[in-house]
């Protein structure tokens, strides 16, 4: 399975790992295959899978960067407030 990297690439790649044998994230700027001919999902999809078959994309790893970083430090930080405050209601209403 391939897909392109993007804003939610990380978070794409750890969902989808577990289910499948292999799993390329690919730069789309490096996919010339894709800048030719007619556009559309269905269209770049059929070519993903064609250069992913040839093996002929070029796999870059999903970024961990702040996009990623900043749902899980908040979800990580409510886990606490509720486990450290079970029933102050107040403080978890100012954190959502």
């Amino acid at each position: 399975m391939t897909f392109e990297e993007g804003t939610w690439a990380a978070w794409l790649y750890d969902l989808l790992k577990p289910h499948v044998a292999n799993l390329v994230v690919c730069n789309p700027r490096k996919n010339a295959l894709l800048k030719h001919g007619n556009k559309s999902d269905k269209i770049d999809a059929r070519k993903l899978a064609n250069l992913l078959r040839l093996n002929e994309l070029e796999p870059v790893l999903p970024r961990r960067d702040g996009v990623r970083m900043l749902p899980e430090t908040r979800r990580s930080y409510l886990t606490i407030v509720k486990d450290v405050f079970p029933g102050d209601e107040s403080v978890k209403s100012n954190l959502s």
